[in-house]
Protein backbone atom coordinates (compact mmCIF):
# COMPACT_ATOMS: atom_id res chain seq x y z
CA UNK A 1 0.00 0.00 0.00
CA UNK A 2 0.97 3.52 -0.77
CA UNK A 3 0.77 6.84 1.20
CA UNK A 4 -1.57 7.65 -1.40
CA UNK A 5 -3.86 4.74 -0.96
CA UNK A 6 -3.51 5.04 2.42
CA UNK A 7 -5.00 8.82 1.89
CA UNK A 8 -7.86 7.54 0.24
CA UNK A 9 -8.42 4.90 2.63
CA UNK A 10 -9.25 6.92 5.57
CA UNK A 11 -11.43 8.91 2.84
CA UNK A 12 -13.12 6.05 2.32
CA UNK A 13 -13.52 5.03 5.79
CA UNK A 14 -14.01 7.72 7.69
CA UNK A 15 -15.28 10.83 5.72
CA UNK A 16 -19.15 9.91 5.64
CA UNK A 17 -19.12 8.46 9.19
CA UNK A 18 -17.48 11.65 11.13
CA UNK A 19 -16.72 14.36 8.21
CA UNK A 20 -13.27 15.99 6.73
CA UNK A 21 -12.25 17.52 9.89
CA UNK A 22 -12.08 13.97 11.47
CA UNK A 23 -10.15 12.50 8.30
CA UNK A 24 -7.44 15.72 8.68
CA UNK A 25 -7.07 15.12 12.44
CA UNK A 26 -6.37 10.77 11.76
CA UNK A 27 -3.76 12.34 9.21
CA UNK A 28 -1.98 13.97 12.01
CA UNK A 29 -2.19 11.62 14.47
CA UNK A 30 -1.59 8.51 12.14
CA UNK A 31 1.41 9.61 9.86
CA UNK A 32 2.90 7.60 7.74
CA UNK A 33 6.51 7.85 5.64
CA UNK A 34 9.91 8.64 6.26
CA UNK A 35 9.20 10.84 8.78
CA UNK A 36 6.00 9.93 10.04
CA UNK A 37 5.20 7.75 13.47
CA UNK A 38 4.48 4.57 11.10
CA UNK A 39 6.96 3.57 8.45
CA UNK A 40 4.47 1.44 6.45
CA UNK A 41 0.63 2.89 5.65
CA UNK A 42 -0.43 -1.20 7.01
CA UNK A 43 1.57 -0.41 10.79
CA UNK A 44 -1.03 3.01 10.74
CA UNK A 45 -3.68 0.99 9.67
CA UNK A 46 -3.33 -1.69 12.11
CA UNK A 47 -3.08 1.32 15.18
CA UNK A 48 -5.66 2.72 14.00
CA UNK A 49 -8.24 -0.83 14.07
CA UNK A 50 -6.56 -1.42 16.86
CA UNK A 51 -7.56 2.00 18.62
CA UNK A 52 -10.87 1.92 17.05
CA UNK A 53 -11.78 -1.88 18.56
CA UNK A 54 -10.07 -1.76 21.61
CA UNK A 55 -9.93 1.93 23.22
CA UNK A 56 -12.93 3.22 21.99
CA UNK A 57 -15.15 0.14 23.53
CA UNK A 58 -13.29 0.57 26.47
CA UNK A 59 -13.57 4.32 26.91
CA UNK A 60 -17.69 3.91 25.93
CA UNK A 61 -18.02 1.47 29.05
CA UNK A 62 -15.52 3.51 31.13
CA UNK A 63 -17.92 6.81 30.44
CA UNK A 64 -21.39 4.34 31.53
CA UNK A 65 -19.90 2.91 34.50
CA UNK A 66 -18.77 6.25 35.61
CA UNK A 67 -22.38 7.28 36.33
CA UNK A 68 -22.51 4.78 39.20
CA UNK A 69 -18.80 4.55 40.62
CA UNK A 70 -15.24 5.91 40.58
CA UNK A 71 -13.82 4.10 37.45
CA UNK A 72 -9.83 4.60 36.24
CA UNK A 73 -8.94 3.97 33.00
CA UNK A 74 -5.52 3.19 31.60
CA UNK A 75 -3.87 2.50 28.33
CA UNK A 76 -0.38 1.15 28.27
CA UNK A 77 1.59 1.25 25.24
CA UNK A 78 4.74 -1.22 24.82
CA UNK A 79 6.27 -2.28 21.57
CA UNK A 80 6.80 -5.54 21.60
CA UNK A 81 7.92 -6.97 18.15
CA UNK A 82 4.45 -9.06 17.73
CA UNK A 83 2.94 -7.36 15.07
CA UNK A 84 5.96 -7.00 13.10
CA UNK A 85 6.97 -10.88 13.78
CA UNK A 86 3.28 -12.17 12.12
CA UNK A 87 3.05 -9.72 9.63
CA UNK A 88 5.43 -11.28 7.10
CA UNK A 89 3.58 -14.87 7.86
CA UNK A 90 0.57 -13.90 6.86
CA UNK A 91 1.71 -11.71 3.91
CA UNK A 92 0.26 -8.57 4.51
CA UNK A 93 3.26 -6.42 3.19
Amino acid sequence: MTEEEYDVFLNQEFDNKYGRSFVDQMKTIYTVGENGKYEKPWYAIQAIRSHEIFTCAARRNVRWMSQYSDVYFYEFQKANGLIEALVPMVGAL
